[in-house]
């Protein structure tokens, strides 16, 4: 039990390296990735999904057009189609979920712009700052 806790602590100094505005900063870019990649998934199973959908509904639809052992048929229709309808609220719902926690955290930016008078005319500084 040890070994393994040992393994997926972090090492002392990133959790030191976290706690600054430049690990935070780091931290969410990391989540906002995360996120876009939980998105961009539950979309491509959404549509394999839907050709789940299209598979159990051919199979019905040939159950009826005279195929030997039609039952067989009706039977895959209707089995490959529930799997289908349970798959697709699944992936619904883990994309509305990850589209919302990304949408979040990029709330959660705003852009900065300052002004600064100096000797030589004006400073002016960008850069994005976040919280949590």
């Amino acid at each position: 039990m040890r070994c393994v806790f040992a393994l997926l602590s972090p090492a002392p100094g990133a959790r030191v390296a976290r706690r600054t505005a430049a690990g935070l900063q780091r931290a969410r870019a990391h989540a906002l990735d995360d996120e876009a990649r939980e998105s961009i998934g539950h979309a491509v199973n959404l549509g394999l999904d839907v050709a789940y959908a299209a598979v159990g509904a051919t199979a019905l639809a040939a159950s009826y057009s005279g195929v030997d052992h039609p039952l067989r048929w009706r039977a895959t229709g209707v089995a490959v189609g529930a799997q289908a309808i349970y798959l697709l609220g699944v992936d619904l719902y883990g994309l509305r979920q990850s589209s919302r926690f990304h949408g979040t955290l990029l709330d959660g930016l705003r852009p900065d712009v300052a002004f600064a008078p100096t000797a030589s005319g004006v400073a002016i500084a960008a850069g994005v700052s976040g919280r949590f």
